[in-house]
C-alpha cells in the first residue's frame, strides 16, 4: 500500500514539474512579446507622419499584430496546462480520499472490535496461545506492525492530499490571474482589430502612390545588388588566398568557425533595442502587387543613431560605402561573414580585430527626410546566405 502511494506521488511530481517548466517557457515568451509590443508602440508614436515612412509604419503594425497573436496564443496555452494540472490534481485528490477513507473504516473496525471484545486481553490470550515461542513473538509483531501501518498510511494520504491541495490552491489563483490577463488580451484584440482597419486605410493610401514606391523598390533593390557584389567580391578574392583571412594561424580560423556555428540561435543582437521589419529570402511586396522582395538578411528597426555591435568575435574585412544606403561593414569569423548596412558612423577599419558587442559603428538616421533607423543584417558562410534571425537569440 505504502508503495502504492509513493508512486502515485512520485508520479504526480513527475508530471506536474514537466508542466510547470512549459509553462515558465510560455509565460517568459509572453513576457517577452509584452515588451517587444511595448517597444512597437514607441516606434509608433515616434514615427514621423511623412511619405517615406508609411510603409516602414505599415511594417510596425504587422509586427505589432504578429507578436499580439502570439501572445493570444501562449496566455491560451498555459490556460490549458493550467486547467489540465487542476483537472489532475481533482482526480488524484479524489482518488487519494477514497483510498484514506477505506483506511479509515478498516482501522476503525480494527479499534471497534478490539473495543468489543476487549482486545488486549483476547490479544494477550491469542499471543499466549501461541504453539511455541517463535510463534508468540511473530504474532506480537504483526499485530504491532498491522496497527502502525494503518496509523502511518492513513498519515501519508493525508500529508499527500494536503500537499496536492495546496498546490491546487495555487493552480487555481494561477488561472484567475490568467483569466483577468486573457481579459486584457480580448481588449487588445478589440485595438488590434481596430490597427487591422487602421492597416486598411493606410495600404489605400500607399496604393495611390504606386510609382513612387516601385521607383524606392528599384533603388532598394539596386541598394542590395551593390552589396552583394561588395561581399562576393570579398569571397572571390579570399578564396584565391585563403591564407590572408585575418589570423596568422589557420587553426584559429577554423576554431573561429566552429565556434560561430556553435552559437546558432544565442547570438547576441547587432542593436541594443529593435523589431525585424523586414525578413529572410523571398516575400510579397506589402502594397504592389506582382512584385517580389528578395531580402539577403533582415532589417532590423531599432532607436535613431543606435549603436551597431559586432555579433561575434572577428575580424573587419570591408568598410564600404555604398550609394543611398551610407556604410556597411563587413566582418570575417572563420568561414562565416556578417554584414552591417546602413550606418552613417562607422568605428572600425579593415583589419581590425573586435569582440563579442563591440561597438562598430551607428545606424544611419535621417532627420530631415523623416526615414526611420533601420539596419540591414547578413550573414553568409563561405558563398551561401542564411537567415540572421535563426542565429540571433530569440
Amino acid at each position: 500500500m505504502l508503495k502504492y502511494i509513493c508512486c502515485i506521488f512520485f508520479l504526480t511530481t513527475f508530471v506536474y514539474s514537466g508542466f510547470s517548466q512549459t509553462r515558465s517557457e510560455l509565460e517568459r515568451k509572453r513576457r517577452e512579446n509584452e515588451k517587444q509590443i511595448e517597444y512597437t508602440n514607441r516606434l509608433i508614436s515616434e514615427t514621423r507622419e511623412s511619405r517615406e515612412t508609411s510603409l516602414e509604419r505599415l511594417n510596425i503594425i504587422n509586427q505589432r499584430i504578429k507578436l499580439r497573436n502570439e501572445m493570444i496564443t501562449s496566455l491560451n496555452q498555459e490556460i490549458s496546462i493550467l486547467q489540465q494540472q487542476i483537472n489532475d490534481q481533482v482526480e488524484n485528490i479524489k482518488k487519494l480520499e477514497t483510498k484514506m477513507e477505506e483506511s479509515r473504516q478498516n482501522y476503525a473496525r480494527m479499534v471497534k472490535s478490539a473495543y468489543a471484545n476487549k482486545t488486549n486481553y483476547n490479544l494477550l490470550i491469542h499471543i499466549l496461545s501461541s504453539q511455541n515461542l517463535n510463534q508468540a513473538y511473530r504474532r506480537f509483531i504483526y499485530i504491532q506492525q498491522y496497527s502502525r501501518e494503518r496509523r502511518n498510511e492513513i498519515a501519508n494520504i493525508e500529508r499527500l492530499k494536503s500537499e496536492i491541495q495546496d498546490n491546487l490552491d495555487e493552480n487555481i489563483k494561477k488561472k484567475n490571474e490568467l483569466d483577468l490577463l486573457s481579459q486584457e488580451q480580448r481588449k487588445e484584440k478589440i485595438l488590434m482589430e481596430n490597427e487591422l482597419r487602421s492597416r486598411q486605410n493606410e495600404l489605400s493610401e500607399l496604393k495611390k502612390r504606386e510609382q513612387e514606391l516601385k521607383n524606392e523598390f528599384n533603388r532598394r533593390r539596386k541598394i542590395s545588388n551593390d552589396l552583394s557584389n561588395e561581399i562576393e567580391k570579398l569571397i572571390a578574392e579570399e578564396r584565391k588566398r585563403s591564407e590572408e583571412a585575418g589570423y596568422t594561424e589557420v587553426s584559429e580560423y577554423e576554431s573561429l568557425s566552429e565556434n560561430f556555428k556553435n552559437n546558432k540561435g544565442s547570438l547576441p543582437w547587432p542593436t541594443e533595442n529593435g523589431i525585424i521589419t523586414g525578413h529572410f529570402g523571398e516575400h510579397p511586396h506589402p502594397v504592389l502587387s506582382g512584385i517580389t522582395i528578395q531580402n539577403n538578411g533582415i532589417d532590423i528597426l531599432t532607436d535613431e543613431n543606435a549603436e551597431v555591435r559586432s555579433i561575434f568575435n572577428g575580424v573587419v574585412r570591408r568598410v564600404v560605402s555604398i550609394p543611398g544606403q551610407s556604410n556597411a561593414v563587413i566582418i570575417r569569423h572563420g568561414d562565416f561573414l556578417t554584414v552591417y548596412s546602413n550606418m552613417n558612423e562607422v568605428f572600425v577599419k579593415p583589419g581590425q580585430r573586435v569582440g563579442q558587442k563591440e561597438i562598430i559603428g551607428r545606424v544611419y538616421t535621417d532627420n530631415i527626410a523623416g526615414e526611420n533607423a533601420v539596419l540591414h543584417l547578413e550573414i553568409w558562410e563561405k558563398d551561401s546566405k542564411l537567415d540572421p534571425a535563426q542565429w540571433l537569440i530569440r
